[in-house]
């Protein structure tokens, strides 16, 4: 027998994060919300209200999104949203940066000190150490050997294969395909019967390589309707659509109707894994995330949220989630994180990619084996361990950045040869979070990053 759940004030279970686009670009804020009765939600631009009839906002399940299509310069700003039920008020805001990359072909030798710069988040431990030389090659540099792409190459969305009818019987599977091109990449909407459909657990809605996708694993009639395929960039709009008609079968049911009661986080059953690549090589980071509600999924760079682009493709393939590079260059070397979340909470991997450049000696390397993430039950032990190749001179603990008391008795060290073990005993709620285990070894320091969850 489940329960209602009581009247509550406006909580964010999940902030907005800060973004740095660059022009034309399609701007996604996103944040999770709770409270009941369901709160009043608006956004604000450096104080001023934003409208509607400006930009895309949704709020479902949840989850509330307001998108910034086709940006410019100044959009740049500081963004805000404010939740509002009788019961109280939240609020959650973060800082926006549009970059116009072409303005710096415009001077290609700028002096030092004119160059625009965006400050990255500094993390309160040590850096690791910095692989390769300076004049290590890069994925801007790299860019800049080829032509920018003009306006007049740019073109409306077109669906070079569209949706066709279908007729299915009750149970069977449904995959809708439809091919889509355009530059700016086009923002795909699916709707149903003119109500615009989302991924949950019975809808799975892809968008991949110019490829949009909708799939049903079991249809039941009440699926039957108009579908319609939605494809906008800045250049235009257009839309394919199809009808379905599911036929009844012998016993004529309904799609069994979900429980009401408070949604369930989502848990990370494998983790994102650390590990040494060659300059150039391509990396997927994997993760494996299971949960019965809808969730989303982010990931970050260094704390910075990674855009899904070409460079840096997010992949979906059932619970399988991934982070695809499909050339990896020394800036990309850092602290990759993996976030899933819904209104019912978040779970997140932590995992550290080191690049070596092709000029390092084979014994650069400082970590034999990484400290890995891990998803816990509350009460249960957590155990991290590390090896190094060479004895460090010194070795830290650090959990948010902030150095571990290794006095405490909640936790327990131990040094083996060249092979260390972090131990909590009994893990809490307040144990969640990032960890780091900083190295300093006679080529300088170096940092690997992994994460705790705990559940109930």
């Amino acid at each position: 027998m489940w329960q209602e759940e009581s009247d509550a004030a406006p909580v964010f279970t999940f902030a907005l994060r800060p973004r740095v686009m660059q022009l034309r670009d399609t701007c996604k804020l996103l944040c999770c919300l709770s409270g009941k009765p369901v709160p009043t939600v608006k956004w604000f631009k450096n104080g001023r209200e934003l409208s509607r009839f400006e930009y895309a906002m949704t709020h479902t399940d949840g989850v509330v999104t307001m998108e910034i299509i086709d940006t410019k310069v100044d959009d740049s700003g500081e963004y805000k949203c404010v939740a509002v039920n009788p019961l109280g008020k939240a609020e959650t805001s973060c800082v926006v940066i549009v970059e116009d990359r072409r303005r710096q072909f415009d001077h290609p030798q700028p002096k030092a000190d004119g160059k625009k710069s965006i400050k990255k988040p500094e993390a309160k431990a040590a850096p690791s150490k910095q692989l390769g030389p300076p004049d290590a090659r890069s994925r801007q540099s790299t860019r800049e050997l080829l032509p920018l792409k003009s306006d007049s190459m740019m073109c409306p969305p077109d669906f070079t294969r569209k949706l066709k009818d279908v007729v299915a019987s009750d149970g069977e599977p449904l995959q809708l395909n439809c091919h889509v091109s355009g530059d700016p990449l086009p923002q795909i909407v699916w709707t149903k019967n003119g109500k615009k459909l989302t991924s949950s657990a019975v809808i799975d809605i892809k968008y991949k390589s110019g490829i949009a996708s909708l799939r049903i694993n079991e249809l039941f009639p009440e699926d039957s309707g108009t579908y319609v395929c939605t494809a906008k960039n800045s250049m235009g709009e257009t839309s394919t659509q199809c009808v379905l008609d599911v036929k009844k079968g012998p016993a004529g049911t309904a799609r069994p109707e979900k429980k009401g009661g408070s949604s369930k986080a989502p848990i990370i059953n494998k983790h994102a894994e650390s590990g040494y690549y060659k300059d150039g090589s391509e990396v997927t980071i994997v993760c494996n995330i299971s949960c019965p509600d809808p969730f989303n999924v982010i990931w970050l760079h260094d704390n910075r949220e990674i855009k899904n682009t070409p460079d840096f493709e997010y992949l979906n393939d059932g619970d399988v989630y991934s982070l695809h590079i499909p050339e990896i260059f020394p800036e990309d070397a850092g602290t990759y994180t993996c976030e899933a979340f819904n209104k019912g909470g978040e779970s997140f991997s932590s995992c550290t990619i080191t690049v070596l450049s092709s000029s390092e000696q084979k014994d650069t390397p400082t970590f034999a084996k990484f400290p890995a993430s891990l998803s816990v039950l509350d009460g249960a032990k957590a155990v991290f361990t590390c090896e190094t190749y060479d004895s460090p001179t010194k070795l830290e603990w650090y959990k948010d950045g902030e150095p571990i008391n290794e006095s405490s008795n909640r936790y327990r060290f131990v040094k083996k040869d060249n092979k260390y073990t972090f131990t909590i005993a009994k893990c809490s709620f307040e144990d969640i979070g990032q960890y780091q285990v900083r190295v300093v070894t006679r080529q300088g320091d170096a940092l690997a990053s992994f994460s705790v969850n705990v559940s109930a």
